[in-house]
């Protein structure tokens, strides 16, 4: 299981999650492993930075560096991190199926927000009703 990054590169997870239990109580375990593995920093973009990935409880905490070069976090960032985690990846679409929330944070280089948001089973029930929408046209 590979991730595309904005940039057209490909992330690949150094676990693979379907060796990892995703059910409780085990869940908040698995969560911590894939926050452990994940590589830190790992530069997104010419952009964005991946600095850190936290677990705690259901949520895995992603944080984000974007340099000054954006003003604003553009929106194909979100629509694009909602869709794979929803929709391209199962295993990752099964986790958050379980409860898991995928949480992104986007700061600027001084620590100053400039935005955030999750990921949650109900984003994941609109991208599928959206993708069900325009099969049936």
């Amino acid at each position: 299981m590979a991730l595309e990054l904005p940039n057209g590169r490909m992330y690949q997870p150094v676990l693979s999650l379907n060796v990892l239990s995703i059910t409780s109580p085990h869940l908040e375990n698995t969560l911590m492993q894939i926050a452990s593995m994940t590589p830190v920093p790992l530069k997104v973009d010419e952009f964005v930075t991946l600095n850190y990935v936290r677990a705690r409880g259901q949520t895995i905490a992603y944080g984000f560096e974007v340099n000054d070069k954006l003003d604003v976090l553009p929106t194909y960032y979100r629509t694009q991190l909602v869709t794979q985690n929803c929709d391209a990846f199962p295993l990752i679409a099964k986790l958050i199926n379980t409860g898991t929330i995928l949480q992104y944070r986007y700061e600027r280089p001084d620590g100053q927000f400039l935005d955030e948001f999750k990921v949650t089973q109900f984003e994941c029930d609109e991208v599928m009703r959206i993708k069900e929408n325009l099969s049936t046209k």
